[in-house]
């Protein structure tokens, strides 16, 4: 079984946790929830299935089921929260523990790297940066970043990509792995994604304020649309977002960074059909 600092759901964590436990010494729900203290004896299967949370409580009588202790026990009471936070500085917070200890504990695991990179705007820009300045200087660097990054910003991002093998630099130039990088664990993914299409919606706003409408391309629409209509636009959003990968991939040489954002969402709520008519 992986180490509990390789997991971001503590779901996942915990039917590992059972399947081996019943693959080794013939573990059942039933005795499971009973060295846990709970009287439900599928409980611990129904938190697997999603069909409850961990209460504080129980995240300790799960752990004293588990026979956690140390930083194991930090780690799980931060993956809980991660996944059941209340609000983005609860899940921020939290996740925010479970890199430390990962990067303590395990020597930055792949999986805490994939938290790093996609919790941050600076690590795609960098990325996309250092193809186009092979040879530059970290300082060369951040004096062509729109949003300031700093030259020890640039620095610390670049060797996480080296040591991710997302860059590669031989004989003094940097070089892309691949040119589309995509990230499998969910749990991670939807936090982050949040986080960057927050910060990347915050910069729109700036390129719009402050740069040329030569130097920036936005559109919009609002429109009334069906239930179904709006699913089958998402689906063309989804399919013209490949597209794109799929043109920027065979584009040499690039000359600039740039971030296209794609948003879709209601400005009312729904109303029945023919109500408003």
């Amino acid at each position: 079984m992986k180490s509990i600092v390789e997991y971001t759901d503590y779901r996942a964590y915990i039917l590992d946790y059972y399947k081996e436990h019943k693959l080794l010494y013939g573990f059942t729900w039933r005795a499971f929830a009973k060295a846990a203290s709970f009287k439900n004896p599928v409980y611990l299967k129904q938190i697997t299935d999603g069909q409850f949370n961990l209460s504080p409580a129980a995240v300790e009588h799960v752990a004293d089921a588990m026979k956690m202790v140390g930083y194991e026990r930090i780690y799980f009471r931060s993956l809980v929260k991660f996944s059941q936070g209340k609000n983005e500085r609860e899940r921020q917070a939290a996740f925010e523990c479970m890199r430390n200890v990962a990067g303590r504990y395990k020597n930055l695991s792949q999986t805490n790297e994939a938290m790093v990179y996609f919790s941050s705007w600076k690590c795609p820009v960098v990325r996309e940066l250092a193809a186009m300045m092979p040879r530059a200087s970290a300082a060369e660097m951040a004096k062509v970043c729109i949003p300031k990054i700093s030259v020890a910003g640039i620095q610390s991002t670049l060797a996480l990509l080296e040591k991710m093998n997302l860059l590669v630099r031989h004989k003094g130039a940097y070089r892309q792995t691949s040119k589309v990088v995509s990230m499998v664990d969910g749990n991670v993914k939807k936090f982050s994604a949040r986080r960057i299409q927050r910060e990347m919606a915050a910069f729109g706003v700036d390129a719009l304020e402050n740069l040329p409408p030569e130097k920036r391309t936005m559109t919009g629409l609002t429109m009334g649309v069906s239930r179904k209509t709006y699913e089958r636009v998402a689906y063309e959003l989804l399919e013209f977002r490949k597209r794109i990968v799929s043109i920027v991939s065979n584009d040499e040489p690039a000359e600039k960074v740039c971030r296209l954002n794609l948003q879709l969402f209601p400005l009312t709520k729904e109303t029945e059909k023919g109500k408003a008519e």
